[in-house]
């Protein structure tokens, strides 16, 4: 099976390196991976918005095709992303699928344990912390779980849950998903060995205009839900990032801080309603601004 669209690094060819049969791929170079990029200093608190809106909609085409194909990737991470510089822009595409996994349908259990620690799911993190294969997961579990680790990482520079002895510390890892309440979209361990929570950025990060933030913000809420009645399928996924990559920008004078801001506008979405009703209360209660729209 070859993976030739748009969004999945290409195979440009493939020899046979010995009697034995192995077979070594020859791939298009990249330029870098996300997760380079958020290795450098500027990046340290989250990559910048339009990057990042720039990545969702590359990404999303990229899951798309896999979805279509029934296929799990099962490794998301930024690291797992490509960067490709061309003239009209960065191009990210998939890479890496060695612990792919097609399935028959969405709902076929999987058991093996693949990825890597703290983009888990809960059921490979406890399979893992554990040496079982006792509970499964589904793609989009899996997957999509991923993505949301990955994102949030791409917006703040920093992962979501973070175990006292770090994300290898599986054993505690899993011990904060099964503890974490269903709206908390991060958290970490205090000094004292408490679980804190938070129901939004860590403070310092995610450094985006406050009506992106609000977006995402939700858009991360429904990623990270723990309920199954209202956990996000792809199609619902696929759909919160047509609409977050589809906001409109205006650019806003803020006269409290005397800089132009972008500001999303938010009257038109259908899935992030509890973003919309949170930015419409605070924008009825905070500074007076001047804006422009630019046609």
């Amino acid at each position: 099976m070859e993976l030739m669209p748009p969004r999945l690094a290409e195979i440009l060819h493939s020899v046979i390196m010995n009697t034995r049969g192995s077979r070594a791929l020859i791939m298009e170079l990249a330029d870098s991976n996300v997760g380079d990029e958020l290795h450098k200093l500027e990046n340290f608190f989250g990559l910048p918005y339009l990057m990042l809106i720039r990545l969702i909609s590359h990404l999303v085409q990229g899951l798309s095709y896999l979805n279509s194909e029934k296929i799990a990737h099962r490794d998301l991470k930024p690291e797992n992303i490509l960067i490709f510089n061309q003239p009209d822009g960065m191009k990210f595409k998939l890479c890496d699928f060695g612990g792919s996994r097609i399935v028959t349908d969405n709902c076929q259990p999987l058991h093996s344990i693949c990825g890597t620690p703290g983009y888990l799911n809960v059921n490979i993190t406890a399979n893992l912390a554990h040496n079982t294969k006792a509970l499964p997961y589904t793609k989009d579990e899996c997957d999509l779980w991923s993505v949301g680790i990955t994102l949030f990482k791409c917006a703040t520079g920093v992962l979501p849950f973070i175990p006292a002895n770090g994300c290898a510390d599986t054993v505690g890892m899993h011990s904060m998903m099964i503890n974490r309440p269903a709206d908390a979209i991060c958290g970490h361990v205090s000094e004292d060995g408490r679980f804190v929570w938070e129901k939004d950025f860590p403070k310092g990060r995610c450094l985006y205009p406050r009506t992106f933030r609000r977006v995402l913000r939700e858009f991360f809420r429904r990623l990270f839900d723990k309920r199954e009645a209202t956990r996000l399928t792809f199609e619902t996924f696929a759909a919160m990032c047509e609409e977050l990559i589809g906001l409109r920008r205006i650019p806003v004078f803020k006269t409290n801080i005397m800089l132009f801001e972008d500001y999303f506008d938010t009257s038109h979405v259908k899935l992030f309603e509890n973003a919309l009703a949170a930015l419409v209360a605070e924008l009825c209660a905070v500074d007076f601004c001047c804006h422009w729209t630019i046609s």
